[in-house]
């Protein structure tokens, strides 16, 4: 927050971004709930994508916390895509943000 109160303008995230912080969330297990809130995604959009990652084998559901839903937790393909990511993005000779991609337009 800035001194008029207001929340700083924050970019748009590309939904490689997006499933890195899902990755990063669920390395020691969580439930959607908290999933949802720690990448401020609607319960939908949270929806679409742990239906991809759990497709692709990146997110594993390993049981249930009691009265709080299932538990998803990060695989090691998981970790791998996540440092991949991590690898690449830190790379100035190629980058995957959209807003390092030089020409491309800001999200």
């Amino acid at each position: 927050m800035d001194i008029t109160g207001k929340q700083p303008f924050r970019r748009r995230r590309n939904s490689l971004e997006i499933i890195a912080e899902i990755l990063e969330v669920v390395q020691e297990g969580a439930n959607k709930t908290k999933v949802m809130y720690s990448t401020n995604l609607s319960f939908k959009q949270l929806e679409n994508y742990m239906k991809f990652l759990l497709e692709k084998g990146f997110v594993e559901r390993i049981g249930e916390k009691t009265g709080k839903g299932a538990v998803y937790r990060t695989t090691s393909g998981g970790l791998r895509f996540l440092e991949a990511f991590k690898d690449l993005d830190a790379s100035p000779s190629f980058p995957i943000l959209s807003s390092k991609i030089p020409g491309s337009r800001q999200n």
